[in-house]
């Protein structure tokens, strides 16, 4: 069960700037959505999607601190939709927003 989930994670990360559906990941690791989802939220703690925008905000927040890309860029890259949501996730799980973070780093 742990290396599914561990499994599961690692592929998600690969996987990090596209769009994930939970089927695709769930068939990814050859589990049934329902399943798989109640399984990774017992091992982690987390819904899947919850867990997988907590890396894309760990990454977008490295890569505003660590480059010049826009918030366009680096949502792309972070696999939100546009750069409103990846806004819109940021500032909710930060507290500021893209811009301001950003500003705010050393």
């Amino acid at each position: 069960v742990v290396d599914r989930v561990l499994a599961a994670e690692a592929w998600a990360v690969g996987h990090i700037n596209e769009v994930i559906t939970i089927g695709e990941w769930a068939r990814a690791v050859g589990l049934n959505a329902d399943y798989f989802s109640r399984l990774f939220k017992r091992e982690t703690g987390k819904r899947p999607m919850e867990w997988l925008n907590e890396r894309r905000l760990q990454m977008a927040a490295q890569l505003l601190s660590n480059t010049r890309h826009s918030v366009g860029q680096v949502s792309e890259a972070c696999g939100f939709a546009n750069a409103f949501y990846l806004s819109r996730m940021f500032k909710r799980h930060f507290g500021l927003a893209p811009q301001h973070y950003r500003r705010a780093r050393p």
